[in-house]
């Protein structure tokens, strides 16, 4: 059997697969390594979605004698993704505002998949039973629905919107937003400080909400970081963010389980003393 990748012949040793799903598993796994996706599925010259799986997985090897996919670097699918997300919002803001109930019935069909996407990239958008409840009291029916929930879902749909457009942003100007966010960072510095005395004043919500908010930026520069490699791969600040992540990763365990037995002095300690110097020397990259 032969295998494609974008055309081209692949030498990929089959070992116990004995499904075309089997198979694309396989290749799927051994490109996301390279930072790729599979985003077309072609076998023996019938072309085949790959999202509808249950219409090619089953197929058995022995009746296949060619399988070719199509691969994308994995950012410009990502971005694709953000896009149709962010094109299905504005669908249903117009639906709305313009009254068009038959087209807001059809676009509601499509919410299960647009809730499983944005919670894929919004994990803080997932609610306790692991699911993303967007537009929860979204109704075809606008007539019915009174003035003050249809502006409640506009005022939604505008926040979904704006996530959507700043993690765009992140795609198109990666280095740009990478200098934002190590600035963020380091405007966010003095605030680890006041954490133990927050603790020990009983202001337990102001702590988490500082923690959280560092949390937010280290992931934000992580996630940041490939995409800067990938447009320059002499940036010094994605190289200051690999090396900053890796240091921090056994001391930000270590703050999780201080503050979740609310032992303010190993707190302090680990901020003071281990957290804060790895964070000014990755916010000099600023």
């Amino acid at each position: 059997m032969e295998i494609l990748v974008n055309h081209e012949p692949l030498d990929f040793t089959l070992e116990n697969e004995s499904s075309v799903g089997e198979v694309v598993d396989g290749l799927s796994a051994w490109l996301r390594d390279g930072n790729f996706a599979i985003t077309g599925l072609n076998v023996d010259a019938t072309d085949y979605l790959v999202g509808e799986r249950s219409t090619w997985e089953t197929i058995n090897l022995s009746d296949v004698g060619r399988i070719d996919v199509e691969a994308l670097p994995l950012s410009n699918v990502q971005r694709t993704t953000l896009q149709a997300l962010d094109e299905y919002l504005e669908i249903v803001e117009g639906c709305i505002v313009s009254g068009n109930a038959s087209a807001l019935a059809d676009a509601t069909a499509e919410l299960p998949f647009v809730r499983e996407r944005m919670g894929t990239y919004f994990p803080a958008l997932i609610g306790v039973d692991g699911q993303a409840h967007l537009l929860a009291s979204l109704s075809s029916e606008i007539r019915a629905v009174s003035a003050t929930a249809m502006e409640a879902e506009l005022m939604e749909i505008a926040a979904l919107r704006s996530l959507v457009a700043a993690r765009i942003r992140e795609f198109d100007a990666p280095e740009k937003e990478l200098a934002g966010t190590l600035r963020a960072l380091a405007a966010a510095l003095p605030a680890l400080q006041e954490i133990p005395v927050l603790l020990q004043t009983g202001k337990q919500k102001a702590a988490m909400d500082a923690v959280v908010a560092l949390t937010e930026l280290l992931d934000k520069s992580v996630r940041l970081t490939p995409l800067v490699e990938a447009a320059n791969a002499d940036s010094s600040a994605s190289a200051a963010v690999r090396t900053a992540t890796q240091q921090l990763s056994p001391f930000l365990v270590e703050l999780s389980g201080a503050l979740e037995s609310g032992d303010t002095v190993l707190v302090g300690d680990l901020l003071e003393y281990e957290i804060s110097p790895i964070l000014q020397t990755l916010a000099r990259e600023a």
